[in-house]
């Protein structure tokens, strides 16, 4: 129970990041590399994509949303952490790194993680930005077009203040979340 609670907070905690500052540096992610969870009643570790922990947006996000579950819970910095991803080739050795550990839950910020849940079919993850049918993955997604709908609005409002009638929309990759961040932001433009 401790651990779909903890879950639950941590997932609307991560939501709910201000967008400003920097992330809180991490504790250390070698922590309790001998899988035992002395000291502590819940172990956690999230592994980053490739945008960093102070991208201020779902690995900042979600990072926050650990270290204010970790405060609120007044949890020793011991058990909980962050590995950074910097190539794609980091995804697998870091999230293994924290099943190794027997973390006793994996966050994953990003759509690009789900492959690693079948290797560790016993570890908890949650996946952040992707759905992931494994009994032992809960995924936590948005609906994208909704806030982006709102930013569509806000950029034709400016355009029109402007004397404008053009805006503009950058994905970045092309992928099922964009193409819905983009349907909302046109309907907004409209």
């Amino acid at each position: 129970k401790l651990l779909t609670f903890a879950l639950a907070l941590l997932m609307v905690a991560g939501c709910s990041n201000n967008g400003g500052g920097t992330a809180t540096p991490t504790p250390s992610a070698d922590a309790n590399t001998d899988g035992e969870n002395t000291g502590c009643t819940i172990t956690i570790g999230l592994v980053t994509d490739l945008g960093g922990i102070d991208d201020k947006s779902f690995n900042q996000g979600t990072w926050e949303g650990v270290v204010k579950f970790a405060e609120d819970n007044k949890m020793s910095e011991e058990c909980y952490g962050y590995l950074q991803s910097s190539a794609d080739a980091d995804y697998i050795p870091n999230l293994s790194t924290f099943a190794d550990q027997k973390k006793d839950l994996i966050e994953a910020p990003g759509f690009l993680f789900e492959e690693v849940a079948d290797l560790y079919p016993d570890q908890k993850f949650v996946i952040i930005d992707t759905e992931v049918d494994k009994p032992n993955v809960a995924s936590a997604v948005f609906k994208e077009q909704q806030p982006s709908y709102l930013v569509g609005v806000a950029a034709a409002m400016k355009a029109k203040e402007a004397g404008k009638t053009k805006v503009g929309f950058i994905g970045g990759v092309e992928n099922p979340i964009i193409e819905r961040f983009e349907a909302g932001y046109k309907q907004g433009v409209a």
